[in-house]
């Protein structure tokens, strides 16, 4: 055999050798299952329950079968409370209680006012003095030629003068309206009777404005 052929067989057999190391070298361990541990038995203690005291034995509830002997603590006394009596009101002796002879009550009676009824009077009042045009004619209304009429209300008193005047209509509006009252301030009434009695009244009066 030649020099090569021997080398081919040394290489053949150590790359058989090393397969088989490794083959048998990464294959796994078998695995071992131990036996599971033996089944042990274990028994409960049976409790039997005590049989109850028969009725009348020291530790008995009278009326409940079995039921466990309880200490009833006596409840501790109250103190008493002295309570004030009150005093019913005294009735008529011999009577009974009625209505009747119970004590009236009384409403307390009311401040109100009085409300009067104005008075008519059976004969009105009487214009005693005229008109004075000229004193309180307005001056630009005189110089402006103008006229006019003004509407007037009147309180009057017992006497016939003049309380309090107001102005209900006025022509030309604003011209006439201060000359008006103040010509009425000046004036005199024969007072209003009623039933032969001077009263106060109210009465409306037209002063007509013109130049003469």
């Amino acid at each position: 055999m030649t020099s090569r052929r021997i080398g081919w067989l040394v290489g053949v057999v150590l790359a058989a050798g090393i397969n088989g190391v490794v083959f048998f070298g990464l294959r796994p361990a078998p695995v071992v299952v131990a036996p599971p541990p033996p089944l042990t038995t274990r028994v409960l203690s049976v409790v039997t329950p005590p049989e109850p005291p028969p009725p009348g034995a020291p530790g008995a509830v009278a009326g409940v079968v079995g039921a466990p002997a309880t200490a009833t603590a006596p409840l501790p006394a109250l103190p008493a409370f002295d309570l004030p009596a009150t005093e019913a009101p005294a009735l008529p002796v011999g009577s009974e209680a009625t209505l009747s002879n119970l004590p009236a009550l009384v409403a307390p009676a009311l401040d109100l006012p009085q409300v009067v009824a104005p008075v008519v009077p059976n004969e009105p009042p009487v214009l005693q003095s005229g008109f004075d045009l000229d004193r309180f004619y307005p001056y630009l209304a005189r110089s402006r030629g103008l006229t006019g009429t003004s509407r007037l209300r009147l309180d009057l008193d017992e006497a016939g003068a003049v309380v309090t005047a107001q102005v209900l209509s006025s022509t030309p509006s604003g011209v006439f309206d201060e000359a008006a009252l103040a010509l009425a301030r000046t004036l005199r009434f024969q007072p209003a009777r009623h039933a032969g009695l001077p009263v106060a009244t109210t009465t409306s009066l037209i002063i007509a404005w013109t130049i003469k």
